[in-house]
């Protein structure tokens, strides 16, 4: 199985298209957020996460949760604006800044046992300026 958390408008054919609001054309309405994840334990081969994670709060809980559903040598493919650009203060709604370092902290930074947090295996972790000129963050993250 393979989803795509938060997909909004952007419906992929392929995916289970997951959002929490019902208003958008997806598979399931989730609280991605506030409530376990609905798929059963390494059951997910990928995750697509494009532009959700800076509208998360909860982001170590967010995490271990794509950990749980993903099977081993599963991946999860996150893009977000970079914290602290335009792209990311214009929208009201973000509420959690990313930079790059904070993706080494889920990876190799992840030392201590008493966090409860997964480590992951970076794969790819680059900015990008889009068409809007602002920069973006986008990482393959894989369990």
């Amino acid at each position: 199985m393979n989803l795509n958390l938060g997909c909004g408008l952007d419906y992929v054919y392929g995916f289970v298209n997951v959002d929490m609001n019902d208003k958008v054309h997806c598979d399931q309405v989730v609280d991605l957020e506030n409530e376990a994840f609905p798929w059963e334990d390494e059951s997910v081969e990928y995750i697509m996460a494009k532009m959700i994670v800076e509208h998360i709060w909860k982001r170590d809980r967010f995490m271990n949760e794509c950990w749980r559903v993903l099977k081993p040598g599963g991946r999860m493919y996150i893009t977000t604006p970079t914290a602290g650009t335009v792209a990311y203060w214009k929208d009201p709604t973000h509420v959690s800044g990313w930079i790059p370092q904070t993706f080494r902290y889920y990876c190799d930074w992840n030392t201590d046992p008493a966090n409860n947090r997964k480590t992951w295996k970076m794969k790819k972790c680059e900015t990008y300026l889009r068409g809007d000129e602002n920069e973006y963050i986008e990482c393959i993250l894989e369990k």
